[in-house]
């Protein structure tokens, strides 16, 4: 996971972000996982990709250091940049009925590949090209699934290949 580490601190504000979001349902979760595949290879794509999201108040943007978009819908929160160079971050606070075994089910579903769930690296590779991280926390005080998509040949990833 440290691929794509600078890119989840650089959307992730310094405080708990599950704390500012409001309980988010499962299917919003894996339609903003979905929204995200394709962001670093897919620019004939890249007009849909927000349909049905609005801009972040400046209130929840606070934090986020990021020339990308930041977009919600469905209490989800969305940070997006195009481009090889870009990514995609996914975070929300799941609803008290999220069921973790469900999620990775339907979440693989909606890309087309398989989620493992667990493990020491949350890492699937993606038929695009792209790597998705999942990393889903359930402990009472910090409710949180997090989405990264990334593209593994971007320059960064190049330089810490080295």
């Amino acid at each position: 996971m440290p691929l794509f580490l600078p890119l989840l601190l650089a959307t992730a504000p310094a405080d708990d972000p599950a704390a500012k979001l409001q309980p988010a349902a499962e299917p919003a979760i894996v339609a903003a996982g979905k929204a995200c595949v394709g962001v670093t290879v897919d620019p004939a794509g890249q007009e849909a990709r927000l349909t049905g999201w609005r801009p972040a108040t400046p209130d929840e943007r606070k934090g986020k250091k990021t020339d990308g978009a930041v977009v919600m819908r469905d209490n989800v929160q969305l940070i997006d940049r195009t481009g090889s160079e870009g990514g995609c971050v996914v975070m929300a606070n799941p609803d008290a009925a999220f069921d973790t075994t469900a999620f990775y089910s339907d979440l693989g579903a909606a890309i087309g590949v398989p989620i493992v769930a667990g493990g020491e690296e949350p890492v699937t590779k993606l038929p695009n090209g792209e790597v998705l991280v999942t990393v889903v926390t359930l402990e009472q005080d910090t409710r949180l699934v997090t989405l990264v998509v990334g593209n593994p040949n971007s320059n960064y990833a190049k330089k810490k290949g080295k």
